[in-house]
């Protein structure tokens, strides 16, 4: 710990420059004095949260950073919750993640660390497909449980296991309509996701991990004239978000009204999607319901290759 706090804050880049810089607390038109040591992201010993609606990119953004961490030769944990990781997907991000110009001869020592060797000696793939599994795997961790020298654990689609073991037909906020095994559902659920949180951020810390949850969301409306319903994440709770210290939401929004006669730019357009930010190092960064900063991104094909990047776009 004492080595930890000595050096300068590590972080895992995510794929978005200005999303890395507002995450580290640079401004967004450059970089603060003595910054430029410290690359932003994804800091390491802490536990960072993505949510969003189905198709917006929750996995896309984990598989990027995953391989990010993996180019840099770090090792990556990746824990399925819910839709099994597409193996060719992930060696997708990996190809796309090579810089374009590096050439590498076939019998080269470059040409052995293969994206096979990659991911057998650096990537490690678990599946938990109930929320006992996932318990067990945290709460219980074996002694070979994270591999040393771990750099980035990803948790994808937490909230699903959650609730599959919790079904919640009813509203938890209205407590008068709620039965007795109900409350005691509602009790016992937001019990387990405070004593997971508290596991996965102790391991976070004292492993020196950066952690990444994907999880769904729900909505809630809101009483008053011109107010709609508000995106909120799956998980939630006192004890939940005081274990997250970095909070993303991923979200797209209508192209503007000129965009139908853009032609090709109306698809750039339908393509864009925004990660707005709720929570930088515990703190939140606009009240509820507000998005102070949000970075637009696309996923795209790049280099030629049917492949997938991140890609921060020209706005």
């Amino acid at each position: 710990m004492q080595k930890i706090k000595e050096n300068l804050p590590r972080a895992i880049p995510t794929g978005l420059p200005l999303l890395d810089n507002i995450l580290l607390g640079r401004p967004l038109g450059g970089q603060d004095v003595g910054a430029k040591r410290a690359r932003g992201g994804l800091t390491r010993g802490k536990v960072a949260e993505i949510y969003g609606p189905p198709g917006v990119g929750k996995t896309a953004f984990g598989l990027q950073t995953a391989a990010i961490t993996l180019r840099d030769g770090n090792k990556v944990i990746w824990v399925d919750c819910g839709t099994p990781l597409v193996r060719k997907r992930l060696e997708d991000f990996l190809s796309a993640s090579k810089p374009p110009d590096e050439v590498v001869d076939p019998g080269s020592e470059q040409a052995g660390s293969s994206i096979d060797q990659m991911l057998q000696k650096q990537f490690f793939h678990y599946t938990t497909p109930t929320l006992p599994h996932l318990l067990a795997l945290f709460l219980h961790p074996a002694q070979s449980f994270p591999p040393r020298d771990t750099s980035l654990i990803v948790i994808d689609s937490v909230s699903t296991l959650f609730d599959l073991a919790f079904h919640r037909p009813f509203d938890y906020a209205v407590s008068s309509k709620k039965s007795d095994q109900e409350k005691w559902a509602a009790s016992r659920r937001f019990a387990i996701m405070g004593d997971l949180i508290s596991k996965i951020g102790r391991m976070a810390a004292l492993h020196d991990i950066a952690v990444l949850l994907t999880c769904q969301t729900t909505t809630r409306l809101r009483s008053g004239i011109g107010l709609g319903a508000l995106l909120l994440p799956a998980m939630s709770g006192v004890e939940w978000g005081n274990g997250i210290a970095t909070q993303l939401v991923l979200f797209r929004d209508w192209p503007p009204n000129d965009a139908v006669n853009l032609g090709e730019e109306k698809e750039r357009w339908e393509r864009l999607r925004y990660a707005g930010v709720i929570k930088v190092n515990g703190v939140l960064t606009a009240e509820e319901g507000r998005i102070d900063r949000a970075v637009p991104f696309s996923v795209e094909k790049v280099r030629e290759r049917t492949s997938f990047d991140i890609s921060t776009l020209t706005m």
